[in-house]
């Protein structure tokens, strides 16, 4: 749809007339040719002089242009839009037109006419779409070099299984058989001397036992024992990549499934299972494949299975309710390397990077370095930690992905680059090195080691620094952990960073609060978490009184109310008295007090509106002492909580409110004095 020429058509006449009843605005429609196809416009009018809305329709598309925002929209009658098309008058003429352009059936509005078309039309998309994309499937399929499956079966039992056989056995006396799962064959044979003459000149092997290792009698195959009794086959599984050429410069990663079974074949012939040979079988099964090429996004296949079907196929995304692939890091058979000779891979240095950190996901690695064709520097640089970072999508790595040169790509001094090669790309040493230059700040390989070994934690120093030296932050976070740096262990990183996790929350809240940070005295407390304490604390309280001065603000009707409802509420007698909230203050300290919710807005707001009442049980011995928060409902007793929410001595309380709730009710704290009591006792 060409937009553009579209917004540029002149406005359609406004119709004369009034919208009518049961109407809001009013449309006029046009058949308009636009670059070479018919478009139908059909301008909706409200109040104003321009068009509310511009519908247009063409052959293969639509949308909707609100001409105030000049914003675009898919909208459709039955959705978004609908409204506003429902509530449009045409004229005659103009509604024979719609009905020219989307065709009628059964008496339909052409409201409707234009709803089923808009629906047609994204069929039609869906559907071509849906081609286009099988085209592209079957092509990427056809273009897809064969698996050379000799080579893949020996690398997957080599390297995923390590040519493990099993060696099944069944012992009985002295004797024993043996079925080697390398060969097939069943060796029969003493493992231990007998007494007779004859047993000397018999054939001997090694002793079989659970889940040790010994050798096949026939083959010379070493394996593992397993009781015919107990195991009658056993099978492992993981996961390898093969990399291939692909249309010229472009690569393909396929993901492979491979398993190893082991299985023992017993036959019976009425005097219980006799083994009759083993075998071991490897295969391989594709699940996904990855397809690079220049100018391209990578395109990911997946091989599917259709239970509802029974059918398996290969689709171009994880379908919706099937079961759903995931492609992880796994070994990548040697091949691949020779297979990117003259590709858009050639230099991405993924044989040197998987050397240095093992096990990798090279689909996820080439897509990296397809946007980031600086990983091949930095792999070649030996900084492996940098580079793990890049590939998992770790956001703050690269400073300018346009730069040519390694500190500059990072953001970090020129001369803090050796340190970095040092340990190897190390990524908390990385973010403190570029800590260090936003801050313009100059540290030694030693404190920013240091600073590196606090994590995360050690990113927060900033305030810190403003206040101290950095090797005097370091000191001070030292001995309150109680360990030293550079140990290489872990409990003690671990101390470190939580130490200094919990000092620089000291320093910040200090700082907040106005503090003067230049005093050593609050710089370095003798006891750091008592002094972490008192500072959450007096912050707690610094942000409750912003919390009571907002709600005073908020709800200023509850003070004012309070002489009405002391008249109506108040009432005391030998063992509790009970009174309203005096302010939002009263009720925001008792919610704090007896830890539950009193002091939320709903019940700030309710008790504001005059929806119900918040009242102040109390001993009549300790009246400013907080006991049990009563929402009361008129005569009704809403709801009763005492701290955390409990219910302190609940069936007395209870008959209290009961009773109390009963005075209201028959008009007053003396009116009802006898029937309280009798209901209290």
């Amino acid at each position: 749809m060409k937009k553009k020429t579209i917004e540029k058509i002149p406005y359609l006449r406004r119709p004369g007339a009034a919208a009518g009843k049961g109407f809001r605005h009013t449309g006029a429609a046009a058949l308009e040719e636009v670059e070479g196809e018919d478009c139908f416009i059909l301008d909706i009018y409200g109040d104003g002089a321009a068009p509310e809305a511009r519908v247009a329709v063409t052959p293969g598309d639509y949308g909707t242009w609100f001409p105030e925002s000049g914003e675009w929209h898919r909208h459709k009658y039955t959705a978004g839009c609908g409204g506003l098309l429902g509530s449009t008058r045409l004229a005659p003429q103009d509604e024979r037109l719609a009905m020219e352009c989307f065709g009628s059936c059964g008496g339909a509005s052409w409201q409707e006419c234009l709803a089923r078309r808009q629906e047609e039309i994204d069929r039609e998309k869906k559907e071509k779409g849906r081609r286009r994309r099988q085209q592209a499937l079957e092509e990427r399929q056809e273009a897809t070099p064969g698996l050379p499956e000799a080579a893949v079966l020996e690398y997957a039992d080599r390297e995923l299984f390590g040519n493990q056989h099993y060696l099944f056995y069944r012992k009985k006396g002295n004797r024993a058989a043996v079925a080697c799962s390398a060969c097939g064959a069943v060796s029969e044979g003493k493992w231990k001397a007998g007494d007779s003459y004859e047993s000397w000149f018999e054939r001997t092997m090694q002793e079989p036992r659970e889940h040790t290792r010994g050798r096949c009698p026939s083959c010379g195959a070493h394996g593992e024992y397993k009781a015919q009794g107990r195991m009658h086959g056993m099978s492992r599984s993981g996961f390898l990549f093969v990399g291939q050429k692909y249309k010229g410069t472009g690569m393909v990663f396929r993901y492979l499934h491979a398993e190893k079974r082991h299985e023992l074949e017993q036959q019976d012939f009425g005097g219980g299972p006799v083994m009759a040979g083993a075998r071991e079988v490897v295969r391989i099964m594709e699940t996904a494949r990855v397809y690079f090429e220049k100018g391209k996004k990578p395109q990911r296949d997946f091989y599917k299975y259709n239970p509802y079907k029974g059918e398996c196929f290969w689709d171009d995304c994880n379908l919706y309710g099937l079961e759903k692939i995931s492609v992880r890091a796994a070994p990548v058979m040697p091949e691949t390397y020779e297979e990117m000779e003259g590709t858009i891979l050639q230099y991405s240095a993924l044989r040197e990077y998987i050397r240095a950190a093992g096990t990798v996901n090279p689909a996820e690695y080439a897509e990296r370095y397809l946007q980031i064709p600086q990983m091949e520097m930095l792999v070649k640089m030996r900084l492996y930690g940098v580079v793990k970072e890049l590939v998992e999508c770790r956001c703050g790595i690269a400073a300018d992905e346009g730069a040519a040169r390694a500190d500059e790509f990072l953001g970090i001094r020129k001369e803090k680059l050796r340190l970095l090669i040092g340990k190897e790309g190390d990524a908390d040493l990385l973010r403190v090195l570029q800590l260090e230059k936003r801050r313009g700040a100059c540290w030694t390989d030693g404190q920013a080691e240091n600073l590196a070994e606090l994590g995360t934690a050690g990113l927060r120093c900033g305030d810190a620094l403003r206040c101290m030296t950095i090797q005097k932050m370091l000191n001070r976070i030292a001995k309150y952990a109680g360990c030293g740096y550079g140990t290489q262990c872990s409990c003690a990183r671990n101390r470190l960073e939580q130490t200094a996790q919990t000092y620089f929350d000291y320093i910040d809240m200090r700082i907040r609060l106005g503090y003067d940070m230049s005093d050593a005295r609050f710089q370095k407390p003798a006891d750091l978490k008592a002094a972490h304490d008192s500072m959450v604390l007096e912050s707690s309280r610094e942000e409750a009184d912003k919390r009571v001065k907002e709600t005073e603000e908020r709800f200023p009707m509850i003070r004012g109310r309070c002489r009405m409802l002391r008249e109506r509420y108040c009432y005391e007698d030998g063992e509790y008295s009970i009174r309203p909230a005096a302010s939002a203050e009263e009720i925001v300290l008792e919610g704090r007090i007896l830890h539950h919710c009193v002091g939320g807005d709903s019940y700030l707001a309710k008790h504001d509106r005059e929806e119900s009442a918040i009242l102040f049980l109390r001993h009549r011995d300790s009246p400013d002492t907080p006991f049990v928060t009563v929402e009361m409902g008129d005569a009704r007793v809403i709801q009763w909580h005492g701290k955390h929410n409990s219910q302190p001595d609940r069936e007395k309380i209870q008959k209290w409110l009961d009773a109390y709730a009963l005075r209201l009710k028959c008009g007053g704290m003396a009116a009802g004095t006898a029937e309280a009591e009798a209901a209290y006792a």
